[in-house]
Formats: structure tokens, sequence, C-alpha cells
């Protein structure tokens, strides 16, 4: 907890202290437009499953309406962890040009001086598309695990709720902070184990993440942008930790 707090402290100040929301003002904006797009999608989607299960199960009968609006919004909370990665994976990349900027701005806060790298933007959009699929596809089976969950007598609901909650916002987490490891040249496996290690940190930091974005209005502007920011500030930390925690040869 104490270095997710930090890394919200060190993001905020990279926008306001050291002025960088000046030209983050383009990927802001644009990531502002993704929120009312991604929930226009979420229910989109939503209905039109429901409307396929309509005529894939009773092709020759019509759903009351009672029972088409429950199943829709069932299908909807059902697909809100994955489309939720998705939508905060489409921010990341809107913010992808103007990475290395904040993290050098956040390496210089935190270490005393950028790190030089010779990544490209274009290696960078394709490690966030690994990542992404990879993400998704853990979420999905994290949906699965939660439905057989569920299956269980009395404590079931409940336990699946907690056990997709936690999963959901630790990979969210990770597509946040994975990008400044890759700069730091962790391959994947690398980088989701180091992420694994910090579970808990990265439930929270993705918690947080997720109650900024649910601000009415303020929070399209500050939940994603200050995800990113401090994503690579939670990044610094930790790589530099796992750094003093390894033995040296």
């Amino acid at each position: 907890m104490k270095n997710t707090i930090k890394a919200f402290k060190v993001g905020h100040e990279v926008l306001w202290k050291h002025g960088q929301w000046r030209k983050l003002r383009l990927p802001i904006a644009l990531s502002v437009l993704l929120v009312p797009l991604s929930i226009a999608g979420f229910f989109t989607l939503g209905w039109e499953l429901s409307d396929y299960l309509q005529h894939l199960l009773f092709p020759e009968q019509t759903w009351t309406e009672w029972i088409g609006f429950a199943v829709w919004i069932a299908l909807s909370v059902v697909a809100a962890g994955p489309l939720y990665i998705i939508f905060r994976s489409l921010v990341l990349l809107v913010f992808t040009p103007f990475l290395d900027l904040v993290a050098e701005e956040t390496e210089s806060i935190m270490t005393g001086k950028p790190i030089p790298t010779g990544r490209t933007i274009l290696s960078s959009v394709h490690r966030i598309i690994l990542m992404l699929l990879l993400i998704v596809l853990a979420s999905l089976l994290v949906v699965v695990a939660g439905f057989a969950l569920s299956a269980i007598p009395v404590a079931g609901p409940v336990l699946s709720t907690a056990v997709v909650f936690f999963f959901q916002m630790f990979l969210s987490s990770a597509a946040f902070i994975d990008p400044y490891l890759d700069r730091r040249g962790m391959i994947p496996k690398q980088a989701l184990a180091l992420l694994w290690s910090k579970k808990t940190e990265m439930f929270f930091f993705g918690a947080v993440g997720l109650l900024l974005t649910m601000i009415p209005v303020i929070g399209w502007f500050i939940g994603p942008t200050y995800s990113v920011t401090s994503g690579v500030a939670l990044g610094v930390l930790l790589f530099e930790e796992n750094l003093d925690n390894t033995p040296s040869s």
C-alpha cells in the first residue's frame, strides 16, 4: 500500500509541479473521450449478447421485457472486467508516444537522473499489444473461474466476487506498470513474475485507479491520466526494489 501512495504522489508531482500536463493535453483529451465511448460499448455489447442468446436458445419465442433486461445486466456485469482492462489498455496506447517523456521526468524525481533507452515507439506499441492480449485472455479465464466458484453452496457467490475483483484489479494494474519494466529490459515473463510477487500492491493500485475513474466527469480526466503517470512511478519503485533484492554475482 505504501508504494501505491508514493506512486500517486509522484504521479501528481510529475503532472502539476513539473508541468507535464501541458505536454500531455492531447492524450488526456483522447482518454477522456474513451470513457463515454467505453461505457456505451459496455452496455451495447451486453444488449447484443442478450439478443444473440435469445435467438440462439429460443428462436421461436420472444423474451419478456424484464427477462431480457435481467440477462442484459448480467452479461454486462460478466463482461465488465475484460472490457475495463481493454479500456485501460486503449488509454495506455493513446499515451504511448509520451511514455518516455513521463518516464524520464519520473526517473529524474525518484532516482536523480533519467535512464537512457533505445526503445522505439513501435516496439513499445508491440509490447503493449502483446501484454493486452495476454491480460485480456487471463481476464476471461478469471471470469470463467468466477462462474465455477459461484456454484459453491452458500459462500460461492461471495467468494467468486472477491476472487474475480482481486484478479481483475491485478490485471488492470499490470497493463500500466509493464511499460516501464519493458523500458528497463524485462521480458513479459520476468515482468509478470515481479508484478505477481507484489500482487497486494498491484490490487491497491488498480482499486485506486478504478475509484478515481468512477468520479463523475472529473474522474474521466484524473483516473486514466494519474494511472499512467503513477504506473510509471510504481514501476520505478518495484524495479529498484527488485534490484536491491537481487544477489550480486
